[in-house]
């Protein structure tokens, strides 16, 4: 199966809250045989804009700031 989730950071640089979940909850569903892909939509600097963590493929994308 292929799944794909939008989120605004991975992984988490603080552990806690929803981003931890998502965290261990991707490496379980890539451990379980799915393709597994992650679009962070906030950037940070120093980090790649492609990378692949424990079977997560990591797309970073700096998007447009619309409120």
């Amino acid at each position: 199966m292929k799944i794909f989730i939008i989120v605004n950071e991975f992984p988490p640089d603080i552990v806690a809250g929803t981003a931890m979940l998502t965290f261990y909850l991707l490496k379980y569903l890539s451990r379980r045989g799915n393709e597994v892909l992650v679009t962070v939509i906030v950037k940070e600097k120093g980090k790649p804009s492609f990378e692949k963590i424990e079977g997560v493929y990591i797309y970073r994308n700096q998007t447009l700031n619309i409120k």
